[in-house]
């Protein structure tokens, strides 16, 4: 009879992880700093959630923890001057990701009884309805046509092959965003983001047509280009990375480290190129230098701009980044409730002691509801990814797509809050009915106009399997 492997790497990684975390404490002088403290609290909790996650990097929890812990590691060694953090801000941070992992190992286990799983999933679970796909593409295509127009209408002409074209735009939109203007007052352009994306993700998830995909992924490009929102191609990026991990058998650490280092390091990489382009034509001088140095800021800043809320949370009151102001703005449409509408489209800045108008996801529910409140909220979100987590681990197309679309809230967590603040909350529930639609309204409901694809053909945005 054959012996069970053991994985003898465990305490060797731990061992590891550990005598790293104390030479960067040592090297910058920081292990009995808060800042020191919140580092190493992130660090053990990201290695528990690790092991409570079954070694699965997709778990939220250790996601959650491991992205924050990386950047609190880079707040360390920030080579530019930067805000101190306090001990109130750690324990706000530390206690709200302990509420955050409770809540995510609450979440990850069955509801509901085998029984109703087994007949929910028999019920045309696996049907395939590649027909309603096509029709999306097909609207989307339509709506990238559309947007584009818009866009070289709002600049005022231009070649869309100009790079001075999209930085014009970048500005003009910017410039908008400032004064409280809207961009867009069409409906029609304004749900051709949401239905794009939402369609590059089911792409993603579904098809099994090469060039199908490849379509779809450059419809996405150009909605980018045309929004100049990096959180638009970060969105893009966190969605197709959680769809290739979710198909891979295998997700530990030790497995995927190499290129997820990789995907890391080309999206900051990315993320700074697209601010090299548009500081080229604003600031001058040297533009590459300062595309690194605000790169470098935009991911240790927002900590620092937390810490300074945390010990001044009056003066962020009634400003534009609060909890369900989506459906507060909505409701107040329909004379429900009464809000005051924000004036303008960002918060205002604090110096720490540059500028910051982001504050991590932390800052709407600390200035919301105090610092209970903060933690129960994070433990409601952490249940509500667990359970999500938890049915996409169990094959549900409907969990899998909400899963995806939802990494981009985590993995931007210590930049800006995406679960319910900014309209995110009304992009959750666009997903929620658009999911439901697709995959279990539609393929109950069956269409045969075009013929179905091959069943052997394989994404080539999905790398293969080792």
């Amino acid at each position: 009879m054959a012996r069970p492997i053991r994985d003898r790497s465990n305490l060797l990684e731990a061992l590891a992880i550990t005598a790293s975390a104390v030479l960067l404490l040592v090297w910058q002088e920081a292990y009995f700093s808060p800042a020191g403290i919140l580092f190493l609290g992130l660090l053990a909790l990201s290695y528990l959630n690790y092991r409570v996650g079954n070694r699965d990097v997709l778990y939220p929890a250790f996601t959650f923890t491991a992205v924050w812990t990386a950047v609190v590691a880079l707040y360390l060694v920030c080579p530019l001057e930067i805000r101190p953090l306090g001990w109130k801000t750690t324990a706000v941070i530390l206690g709200s990701m302990a509420f955050f992992s409770a809540g995510s190992l609450l979440g990850n286990r069955p509801f509901y009884s085998k029984g109703f799983h087994a007949r929910k999933d028999s019920d045309g679970a696996d049907q395939d309805n590649p027909q309603l796909r096509i029709a999306l593409l097909v609207y989307t295509l339509f709506a990238v046509a559309v947007v584009m127009a818009d866009a070289r209408n709002l600049v005022g002409g231009g070649s869309f092959l100009s790079p001075g074209f999209f930085m014009d735009l970048r500005l003009k939109i910017v410039s908008m965003g400032l004064e409280g203007e809207a961009v867009h007052t069409n409906k029609f352009i304004l749900s051709a983001f949401t239905v794009g994306s939402l369609t590059y993700l089911v792409f993603l998830l579904e098809e099994r047509r090469k060039w199908l995909q490849v379509l779809s992924s450059l419809c996405m490009i150009i909605l980018f280009l045309v929004n100049t929102s990096r959180a638009f191609l970060m969105w893009a990026l966190c969605a197709w990375l959680c769809v290739v991990l979710l198909e891979r058998r295998e997700r530990s650490l030790s497995r995927v480290i190499r290129w997820l280092s990789a995907v890391c390091v080309g999206s900051i990489i990315l993320m700074a190129s697209v601010k090299f382009l548009t500081n080229a034509r604003t600031e001058g001088g040297s533009a590459l230098d300062e595309a690194g140095d605000l790169t470098i800021l935009y991911i240790a800043g927002p900590l620092a701009a937390f810490d300074y809320v945390v010990y001044h949370p009056d003066e962020f009151q009634g400003q534009p980044a609060a909890v369900f102001e989506g459906v507060k703005t909505r409701l107040s449409r329909m004379d429900i409730v009464r809000v005051t509408t924000p004036r303008s489209f960002f918060d205002d800045p604090v110096y720490v002691p540059f500028g910051m108008v982001v504050y991590t996801c932390f800052k709407p529910y600390y200035v919301d509801f105090g610092v209970l409140g903060c933690l129960l909220m994070f433990g409601v979100i952490g249940v509500i990814g667990g359970q999500i987590f938890f049915h996409a681990m169990n094959g549900s197309h409907v969990a899998r797509f909400l899963f995806a679309y939802s990494t981009y809230t985590l993995m931007t967590s210590t930049f800006d809050d995406h679960f319910a603040t900014h309209d995110s909350e009304i992009g959750f529930l666009y997903a929620c009915v658009f999911a439901i639609g697709y995959f279990w309204i539609s393929k109950r409901v069956r269409f045969r106009i075009f013929r179905n694809p091959s069943p052997m053909a394989t994404s080539p945005l999905i790398p293969a399997q080792e």
